[in-house]
């Protein structure tokens, strides 16, 4: 599958944006079961510029990052990717400790650690089976088991850094 990470930055002036330690360990971790992986990293709503990273990339899931300040933005991103009907995931902390404010943007969230949950969606397992995953079912939210912290931190692969445009 082709996952496309989607880093709202609330802007260039003020945010180290170059590298992010988690997209990067959950796009290594993806590589290593076999998928392809890319970045979509902006700090402003640019349609034409989105528009052409899905017709290069051809996401099967865009997995968002985000946290509080750069909110708006995933959700502008959000509401204009709704045409292409490409499965959402959003990760980060605002949606660990707001999931309610961006439920209705995402086909789920993953509150806590991603690397297992990020996963499991991907390759297709069942999401009531799957631990640290908040979404709408029939208009009500259902939020799945979470998992305690990762412990196997050497299990993880080394950062994928070549996402990253230095």
């Amino acid at each position: 599958m082709n996952i496309l990470f989607i880093f709202p930055t609330a802007s260039d002036k003020y945010t180290f944006i170059d590298f992010h330690h988690g997209i990067a360990i959950l796009s290594a971790k993806l590589k290593r079961e076999g998928h392809a992986t890319a970045l979509y990293q902006s700090s402003k709503f640019n349609p034409k510029e989105i528009d052409r990273t899905i017709a290069w990339f051809k996401p099967d899931i865009l997995a968002y990052s985000f946290t509080s300040d750069y909110e708006p933005l995933a959700k502008s991103y959000s509401r204009y990717l709704e045409k292409y009907k490409i499965f959402s995931i959003a990760g980060g902390v605002h949606p660990t400790v707001a999931s309610e404010d961006v439920v209705d943007y995402f086909d789920c969230l993953c509150v806590g650690e991603g690397e297992q949950a990020l996963t499991d969606v991907v390759n297709g397992m069942n999401m009531d089976n799957i631990s640290n995953l908040v979404r709408k079912v029939n208009g009500k939210i259902v939020k799945n088991h979470v998992s305690p912290f990762y412990a196997e931190l050497d299990a993880l692969p080394f950062a994928d850094r070549e996402l990253f445009n230095y």
